[in-house]
């Protein structure tokens, strides 16, 4: 029987640098001759046809065409199993296979942060929310990148209706948005508070080093 292999998820709010940091790790971990995928939330790694049918078209709907839609019309109820159903599937089709060939994937979100966002935003209890995902598999790892609100909207150029947890009609000014980013993306960052006290969890601070300069770091940490 080989050996299984680990799941590495990276959490962290909006515009902390996931993407790219969990990219470069996966990059790292190949070039010391491991065997791992990155398995971006959107992207879907499949060979199947109808795997890629289904977790694309969910994938378009959750983050494509919601980026800047009023996602609240439709009730929360729907954003909760929209987002527990594409993990689920993800998980079964494509992360597990991979870790029973004994391949590391590393992802960019699990699925804390669409929690946490959707108890903010409903107003539920957030034990409530995650009880819609607590049959996920559990990653070995999670290195939360812990980025201020600020430098986090320094990074980016645009923000969407999410992450700046709005529920207007109408859109308002960039100024505003700036603002709205900073106060709802603190409040995640709040949020996430109860899970750095998981054992799993490794909170990293990554100041001003590169993506690529943090998984070096990370990689070296592993290795211990």
């Amino acid at each position: 029987m080989g050996v299984k292999g680990s799941l590495i998820a990276f959490e962290g709010i909006d515009g902390s640098g996931k993407t790219t940091t969990a990219k470069a790790l996966s990059d790292a971990i190949r070039e010391q001759g491991g065997s791992c995928v990155f398995m971006p939330k959107r992207a879907v790694v499949s060979d199947e046809p109808y795997v890629r049918e289904h977790l694309e078209a969910l994938a378009e709907i959750i983050w494509s065409k919601a980026k800047h839609a009023p996602t609240h019309l439709l009730g929360y109820d729907y954003w909760i199993h929209a987002v527990a159903s594409y993990f689920f599937a993800v998980e079964h089709a494509c992360i597990r296979p991979l870790l029973a060939a004994g391949t590391t994937v590393v992802v960019d979100n699990w699925f804390y942060k669409f929690a946490l966002r959707i108890s903010l935003a409903s107003g539920r209890e957030l034990s409530t929310v995650l009880s819609c995902f607590e049959d996920l598999l559990e990653p070995d790892t999670v290195f939360y990148l812990d980025v201020s609100a600020e430098k986090s909207a320094s990074r980016k150029g645009e923000f969407s209706w999410a992450e700046t947890g709005s529920t207007e009609k109408d859109r308002p000014s960039r100024e505003q948005e700036l603002a709205n980013f900073v106060t709802y993306q603190n409040l995640v960052r709040e949020g996430y508070r109860p899970f750095l006290e998981k054992e799993n969890w490794k909170p990293v601070d990554p100041g001003d080093a590169t993506a690529e300069q943090t998984a070096k770091m990370l990689v070296a940490k592993r290795a211990r």
